[in-house]
C-alpha cells in the first residue's frame, strides 16, 4: 500500500527533480523574439463585412470551445462522486470510465461539426464526421486504459518520480513515430509537384539550414476549405506537411509559409515541446498521483483499485484543463518565434503579412478576438499580432 509521507531520500530526489525541471524552465524561456511592435486596427487590413462575417462564426465557437473543456470536468466528478464501475475488473473499469468521459463533449463536438460544414470549413458528412469521432474517441479511450494499467504497478511501489519520469518518455516516443505510424493513417500525402514551392523549400532549406526528412502535400477528400501546414516528429523523423488547399497560394505567401514551419526544425521547437511536457506535465502528474491517494484514502487496500480509477481520471481531466492557458502561452510564444524565424530567413514582411490575412480568410478566424478567448483557447498568437510584426519589420 502506498504511503503519503515521503522518505528522506525520496524528498531528496523530489527536490532535486524541481530543481532540474526549473532550470530546464528557465532555459526554455530563452526566446528570440522581437519587441512589441505597435498594435494595428483591424479595419486596416479586413474590411467590416470580413470582420463581421468571422466574428458572428467564431464567437460562438470560443463558447463552444470553452463548453468543450469544462463538460467532461463536470462528468468525470459526476462519476467519481457516484464511484461508478467499482465492481467491474479493472481493465473495464479504466476502459469505461475513459470512454464516457472522452465522449462526454460529443454533442458539442456535433454543434461545432455543423456550424463548421455551414461556412464550408468542414467539408464532412455528418456520418462520415461521426465514423471519424468515433475512431478518435475509442483509440484514445484505448490508449489511456493502457497508460493507467502500464502505470499502475510502478505507483503501487510508491515510485510516483516513476510514473511521471515514464510518462515523459512515451510522449517522446509518440512524438518520434508520430509521422511514422499515426500520419499515415490520418493523411495522405504526395510529394511536391508544384516548380515554385520546390524552389521556395530548396532555398530556404540552404538559408534557413535545416534539413527536414521531408516536405509533401497532404491531401485529404472533404476535408472543407480551410489552409494549415505542420511541422511534426522529432530529430530523423521530422517533416513539414502543406495542406493542398494552400498549395495554389502565390510565391511569396507560399515561402512565408515554408518559412514558419522551417522556422519550427531551425528552433528545436519539436524538442523542446517534448521537453515542455517535462515542465508542465511532470509536477502535474505528481500532483494527480498526490492528490488521488489522499482523496482514495478512506478506502484502505483498495485506494489503487477500481475505486480509484474514476477520481484519477477526474483530476486528470481537471488538472489538463486548468493548465489550457498556461499550454497554449507557451504555443503561442513557440509560433511567434516561428514567424520571427521565417521573416528573418525570406526578408519578406510583406509576403508574411499576405500569408496571415489569407489564412484568416480561409480559417474564418477572427481578426479582433476576445481576450479571453485568446488567454484560455489562443495556441496561436492573434493575425493582427502577427501582421503587426510583418510591418514593424519592413519598417525596420
Amino acid at each position: 500500500m502506498t504511503t503519503l509521507s515521503l522518505s528522506r531520500s525520496a524528498a531528496l530526489r523530489l527536490v532535486l527533480l524541481a530543481v532540474l525541471l526549473a532550470a530546464l524552465g528557465v532555459w526554455l524561456t530563452r526566446w528570440d523574439l522581437p519587441p512589441a511592435p505597435p498594435s494595428i486596427p483591424d479595419r486596416e487590413v479586413f474590411t467590416t463585412a470580413q470582420i463581421e462575417r468571422a466574428q458572428a462564426y467564431r464567437n460562438a465557437a470560443y463558447l463552444l470551445a470553452a463548453l468543450g473543456l469544462l463538460v467532461p470536468v463536470a462528468v468525470a466528478w459526476l462519476l467519481a462522486w457516484r464511484g461508478i464501475a467499482t465492481r467491474r475488473r479493472l481493465v473495464w473499469c479504466v476502459a469505461l470510465v475513459a470512454g464516457i468521459v472522452v465522449f462526454a463533449d460529443l454533442p458539442i463536438s456535433l454543434v461545432d461539426h455543423i456550424r463548421a460544414h455551414n461556412v464550408g470549413l468542414d467539408g464532412r458528412s455528418p456520418a462520415g464526421w461521426l465514423l471519424d469521432e468515433l475512431e478518435a474517441g475509442l483509440l484514445e479511450t484505448v490508449v489511456i486504459t493502457a497508460l493507467y494499467l502500464g502505470a499502475l504497478p510502478l505507483w503501487r511501489r510508491g515510485r510516483r518520480i516513476g510514473v511521471a519520469l515514464a510518462a515523459w518518455g512515451v510522449v517522446a516516443v509518440v512524438t518520434l513515430l508520430q509521422p511514422l505510424v499515426v500520419d499515415p493513417i490520418t493523411l495522405s500525402t504526395h510529394s511536391i509537384e508544384s516548380p515554385r514551392l520546390q524552389t521556395a523549400v530548396s532555398q530556404l532549406e540552404r538559408r534557413m539550414g535545416v534539413h527536414p526528412a521531408s516536405v509533401t502535400i497532404a491531401t485529404s477528400s472533404g476535408t472543407g476549405s480551410g489552409e494549415n501546414a505542420m511541422a511534426d516528429g522529432l530529430g530523423p523523423t521530422e517533416r513539414v506537411t502543406i495542406e493542398s488547399t494552400i498549395a495554389g497560394a502565390s510565391t511569396v505567401e507560399l515561402r512565408a509559409l515554408v518559412g514558419h514551419e522551417f522556422g519550427h526544425v531551425q528552433r528545436n521547437h519539436l524538442l523542446k515541446g517534448v521537453l515542455w511536457f517535462g515542465v508542465i506535465g511532470v509536477p502535474a502528474i505528481l500532483f494527480v498521483l498526490w492528490a488521488a491517494e489522499r482523496l482514495c484514502r478512506r478506502y484502505p487496500g483498495a485506494h489503487l483499485g477500481t475505486r480509484a480509477v474514476p477520481v484519477v481520471l477526474a483530476l486528470v481531466v481537471t488538472v489538463a484543463a486548468a493548465l489550457t492557458p498556461v499550454e497554449n502561452l507557451v504555443s503561442r510564444r513557440i509560433e511567434a518565434e516561428a514567424d520571427w524565424a521565417g521573416l528573418k530567413a525570406t526578408r519578406d514582411p510583406a509576403g508574411m503579412a499576405a500569408l496571415q490575412k489569407r489564412l484568416t480568410l480561409a480559417n474564418l478566424s477572427n481578426p479582433s478576438p476576445p481576450q479571453w478567448a485568446v488567454w484560455l483557447l489562443f495556441d496561436h498568437p492573434p493575425v493582427m499580432e502577427r501582421i503587426a510584426v510583418a510591418r514593424a519589420y519592413r519598417q525596420r
